[in-house]
């Protein structure tokens, strides 16, 4: 039995190491590899699932492959996300597989505001997984005030929420005060790439005083005037 287990472990990281290895290819096409799964892998990856110790290893060749069982996988997650920091990129790969978006942004809401040990690292890829996938949720205003006034946010975690091109919930306000202070920081260059959003009549307008502050500042600004 033992023998078995191995094998069907063995099994399941070759295609990993196939899937990530392969990303870079044009002609990667990731459904055939899932495709490749046995009904004895996917038990496996279940079973793996629900145990209550399961090593930081197991919990991401869990992410990686059982697509297919975002449910499952999402009763467990908000445990990944305290347990395993280091997996916070790819719970932000796996979440595009999660079918209920609203109960997704729920856990990720309650993650942010009840973290103990929340680090730089899950702040932003939290803010990625919620531009991406959670944009049309009922949580992401909230979501995104509580990550850029989290108490662990850095300049790197704030310049992500800043660079979002989203023009609702107060975030149009919220970059100006960046915009507008004559700053060339990280924080005002991420606020003026989320201009991008705007139109480009509001956009051009409010990047002409923050292209004066500095020679960045005017780089920033004009390549992000002249899109289109």
């Amino acid at each position: 039995m033992a023998k078995k287990v191995d094998e069907i472990k063995a099994g399941l990281l070759k295609i990993r190491r196939t899937i990530f290895g392969t990303y870079e290819e044009v002609t990667f096409k990731e459904e055939e590899y899932y495709e490749k799964l046995t009904s004895e892998q996917v038990e496996y990856l279940l079973n793996l699932l629900k145990e209550p110790d399961i090593d930081e290893s197991d919990a991401e060749l869990v992410l990686a492959l059982l697509r297919d069982h975002g449910t499952d996988i999402l009763a467990r997650m908000n445990v990944f996300l305290e347990r395993f920091p280091s997996l916070s990129k790819s719970i932000y790969y796996f979440s595009k597989y999660v079918e209920d978006q609203e109960a997704l942004a729920s856990l990720v809401l309650n993650f942010i505001k009840t973290g103990k040990n929340t680090t730089e690292d899950q702040l932003f890829w939290m803010a990625k997984l919620s531009e991406d996938y959670l944009s049309a949720t009922s949580c992401y205003p909230n979501i995104l005030i509580e990550l850029y006034e989290h108490p662990k946010a850095t300049l790197i975690s704030r310049a992500k929420i800043l660079e979002i091109p989203e023009q609702r919930f107060g975030m149009i306000e919220l970059r100006e005060e960046h915009l507008r202070t004559g700053k060339s920081d990280w924080l005002a260059w991420a606020a003026a790439v989320g201009t991008r959003g705007a139109t480009a009549i509001s956009r051009n307008h409010t990047l002409t005083y923050f292209s004066k502050a500095s020679p960045m500042n005017k780089i920033i600004g004009d390549c992000i005037q002249r899109l289109s």
